[in-house]
């Protein structure tokens, strides 16, 4: 097939900045130009020379089209090279979105070759290269400035360990058979039973479909991703059962033909094992395309003649862990989660050989395969088997599962039993001691008529010693915007009621709120629940219902944070590691002390990242050990450990007077100055809440602002009775002073009690007649009013204290007892504690501190606030118990 003008218009491009770089950055070598080598080729290569005059080339450059997979032109660059006069002994191929370099001077194929790789661009037409013509000449420069000092031997390529080629391999495939797979899949859309079972399979995986180019490159992508596992994993599993044949498609079929004859493959591995790998679904019903035919059979073909038993499944285990991009795996429904933070979570709560471990959101199996790493370290005679036996994965979607699976299996496939536990099932929809299919309904009657053993298909999930997770993150407004099904928060928050005897979970609520508490119920007494979230439970006002639950019924060995880096992908989200132990003891409950802990090093400063796996449990637990050891407070320059007793904790969010825990900011337990805790230790005997000492009040909600308060222009306008406007604060603008008076208003507020009769021939009628006219008296605002007009009682208060902050932190001495807006909570103190020492209190440098600690943020704009609850706990001190010098309250 002849090149398209796309092609060979950026071929040609190509040489004209490789030729100009030269020039420019005055490197050895003498240029390059476009060859044919062997006698029919179709198209020229390039050649980059040391000598041209010579013909001494230094490198072969084969170019090739974005769906056509780079690593596959590798045999034909590698004749060319050795065809050569002289031999070429380095050659490369590119296919603009990948490019690997090869030497063919070191011995064995090429895996061994491999020397250097890049992934440059993503585009799926050569025609786009345009686009980003910048970016691929900057490889260019950085590539040949970086080949002339490998090539003049100044410098050495560090080698690639045999997983990494292995998966630059495979990452090269999925790349190029995405594109033709993406563009028919697409086209497919079109076809209306095709696209019902394409939204109904987006909508299994807990996803939405658009419509848009990111849907179907999602689909495509994970469509590659499964059936290069499948190819893989049967390849493998040949080692061990020699009657399984090697794949072998014929020439001049087309693509369903060609996804059949695979898959009387995969049938034929089904009747040995690994059900849930073969297992079809929609996405396996999808013909290959067409164009890819070639391609994929020729990919099969080496694929399937690798001699994979020069490597152990420890290689091809990671092969699997990492085929799968970190910065691909969210858009494809994985949760990555780093390995060094896996690794801190499961040695907290993984603490025995035998103990049972479930990861109710499994994703790719990373929490399963380090259990299983670290189980077999505790117990070096533990055979895999055993280790297998106690591992539960839970997840919502297939390819998750398939992907634990394969890195759960492929951990020693010699070994018989060999099965791992890993459904596809809603989490929410599994319980405990509860008989459970691994595989749906549709398979196990599929499976039957293959005469399998479908015992091995049903599990039940014992009380477990450990539940380890990363569950997704999802805020409460994209439950309600069709992430999940409608109705979906509703459903979990009843799931809690049954489980848990009532306990409700607020409607704001994230769904890794519900992993906590539902994930709980596994849990053998003793048991540990280990999770990385988001850390907003810690503050904001949901977080009181897993704070609740948390202190009802777990001992809070340590919730961790990082000062210096974040653990999730997205940026966007501040994550805390959080780890409880099941206790049903009050007393030991109430008497624990949980440790906050906040990391200062990066979490690879405490636990290096060595392939000793041995050492590096070893350092985990060092840091384990070292935070379990303190008992108090303590600070140096790698963490900091606040120490508080779980009554203590308990106290500070339980409202005494109605009953109810009502939360509190835990989250100044992690991030809070040292001095924070210094001014509250020493002043223990003299701080108290607000509440104690003063009453708190919320301001006036009118309904409708615009109707009930009128600045000085609207009074002149309507003229209304001065009887029945009051002073009143409306806006923090309008004060920027502590001390208030009348004169000092800017708005009045209309207040009567009169009825109407009682307001005949008065301005204030004819404004009442007015907003009836706009059909405020029909308002729902005002339906519980005696008259609409008719305001509830007021209240005023001598101190007020502004609701949402900026820049400015003021509480307003309120000399002339002005009623006032919401924007305001009024404060009166009790007894006979003067509201001056209070007022001058809550203005000093201290409570800005604690304002600054104690505040709710992430409002937008820099604002913090106190909500009514967070201010009656505000810590200020009782005048009525520490003695103030007359005259210093005169200067007051």
């Amino acid at each position: 097939m002849s090149a398209r003008p796309g092609e060979l218009t950026f071929q040609g491009e190509l040489l004209v900045w490789i030729n100009e770089i030269i020039k420019s950055e005055n490197l050895p070598f003498d240029g390059a130009s476009q060859e044919y080598i062997m006698e029919g080729q179709e198209r020229p290569d390039i050649l980059l020379w040391k000598n041209k005059r010579a013909r001494e080339a230094a490198l072969l450059l084969s170019l090739k089209v974005p769906h056509f997979d780079a690593w596959d032109a590798a045999d034909d660059a590698l004749l060319k090279a050795s065809k050569w006069t002289g031999g070429i002994r380095y050659f490369s191929t590119w296919n603009i979105n990948r490019f690997f370099l090869w030497d063919k001077t070191k011995l064995g194929d090429l895996y061994d070759a491999l020397c250097y790789q890049k992934e440059v661009a993503k585009i799926n037409r050569v025609e786009e290269y345009e686009k980003i013509e910048g970016s691929l000449k900057s490889f260019v420069k950085e590539f040949l400035k970086e080949f002339a000092e490998v090539y003049y031997e100044r410098k050495l390529l560090p080698p690639l360990a045999i997983d990494e080629r292995f998966i630059f391999r495979l990452r090269s495939a999925v790349d190029a058979f995405s594109i033709p797979t993406f563009f028919m899949i697409r086209d497919k859309y079109k076809d209306k039973e095709f696209r019902d079972k394409l939204r109904r399979w987006f909508a299994e995986q807990g996803w939405t479909f658009f419509g848009k180019d990111e849907d179907y490159e999602k689909v495509s992508r994970q469509y590659v991703y499964l059936l290069i596992n499948k190819i893989m994993f049967y390849n493998i599993l040949k080692l061990r059962n020699k009657e399984l044949p090697k794949i072998t498609v014929p020439l001049n079929i087309d693509g369903e033909q060609f996804r059949e004859k695979i898959q009387s493959y995969f049938n034929r591995a089904i009747k040995i094992d690994y059900e849930t790998i073969f297992a079809t679904n929609f996405l396996d019903t999808i013909p290959i395309p067409d164009e890819l035919t070639g391609q994929l059979r020729s990919f099969i073909d080496k694929i399937s003649d690798y001699d994979y038993s020069k490597v152990g499944y420890e290689v091809l285990g990671r092969v699997f862990e990492r085929l799968i991009p970190d910065r691909e795996r969210h858009n494809l429904g994985q949760y990555y989660t780093r390995s060094d933070v896996v690794d801190l979570i499961v040695a907290f709560c993984v603490r025995s050989a035998d103990d049972k471990v479930l990861d109710g959101a499994c994703g790719a199996g990373t929490f399963l395969v380090r259990s299983y790493v670290r189980k077999g370290l505790l117990n070096l005679s533990k055979k895999h088997e055993e280790l297998i036996d106690d591992l539960y994965g839970i997840d919502i979607a297939k390819f998750p599962t398939h992907l634990t699976t394969i890195n759960l299996a492929i951990r020693d496939l010699s070994s018989e039993k060999n099965y791992p536990k890993v459904i596809t099932k809603d989490f929410f929809d599994v319980k405990g001691k509860e008989k459970i299919r691994i595989l749906g309904e549709d398979y196990v009657k599929q499976y039957a008529t293959l005469g399998l053993d479908l015992e091995k298909f049903i599990i039940e999930i014992p009380e477990c010693d450990a539940v380890v997770m990363n569950p997704p993150y999802t805020r409460q407004e994209e439950m309600e915007e069709g992430v999940f099904s409608e109705g979906y928060r509703t459903r979990l928050q009843e799931l809690i009621k049954q489980e848990w005897d009532g306990f409700y979970v607020g409607k704001r609520s994230s769904i890794y709120s519900y992993f906590f508490i539902h994930g709980a119920k596994f849990l053998s007494e003793h048991g540990r629940l280990g999770l990385i979230t988001s850390n907003s439970w810690l503050d904001v006002d949901y977080g009181k219902y897993l704070q609740e639950f948390f202190l009802k019924n777990f001992k809070i060995i340590a919730i961790i944070e990082s000062k210096v880096e974040r653990w999730f992908e997205d940026a966007d989200i501040n994550t805390a590691i959080t780890i409880l132990e099941k206790c049903s003891n009050e007393k030991e409950r109430m008497n624990n002390l949980a440790k906050f802990v906040q990391l200062k090093k990066p979490l690879a400063h405490y636990i290096p990242p060595i392939e000793d796996e041995r050492k590096r449990w070893d350092y985990v637990q060092f840091l384990i050990d070292r935070i379990n050891k303190i008992n108090k407070y303590y600070e140096d320059d790698e963490l900091r450990v606040f120490v508080k007793e779980q009554k203590e904790l308990w106290d500070e969010g339980y409202n005494e007077e109605d009953k109810v825990y009502e939360g509190s900011k835990w989250g100044k337990y992690l991030r809070a100055p040292e001095i924070f805790f210094k001014v509250l230790e020493k002043g223990k005997d003299v701080f108290f809440p607000l509440k104690e000492v003063a009453e708190v009040i919320g301001g006036l909600i009118t309904g409708k602002n615009e109707f009930f308060y009128l600045n000085e222009e609207d009074n002149k306008k309507w003229k209304i009775e001065s009887e029945y406007l009051l002073p009143v604060i409306k806006t923090p603008r309008e004060l920027n002073k502590i001390r208030f008076t009348l004169r000092d208003t800017k708005y009045r507020l209309f207040h009567t009690t009169k009825n109407k009769s009682k307001l005949k021939g008065t301005n204030a009628l004819k404004y009442i007649e007015q907003g009836e006219k706009q059909g405020l008296n029909i308002t729902p605002t005002f339906e519980q009013r005696k008259q609409w007009y008719q305001l509830p009682e007021l209240k005023t208060a001598p101190l007020l204290w502004v609701d949402l902050r900026w820049e400015k932190h003021i509480c307003h001495l309120n000399v002339d007892n002005i009623p006032f807006e919401h924007n305001y909570y009024g404060i009166n103190a009790k007894s006979v504690v003067d509201n001056k020492l209070l007022c001058a209190f809550l203005n000093s440098t201290l409570s800005w501190l604690f304002i600054e600690i104690l505040g709710r943020t992430g409002l937008g704009q820099g604002a913090i606030r106190l909500v009514g609850k967070d201010l009656r706990r505000f810590p200020v001190i009782d005048f009525d118990r520490v003695k103030v010098r007359k005259n210093d309250q005169a200067n007051i």
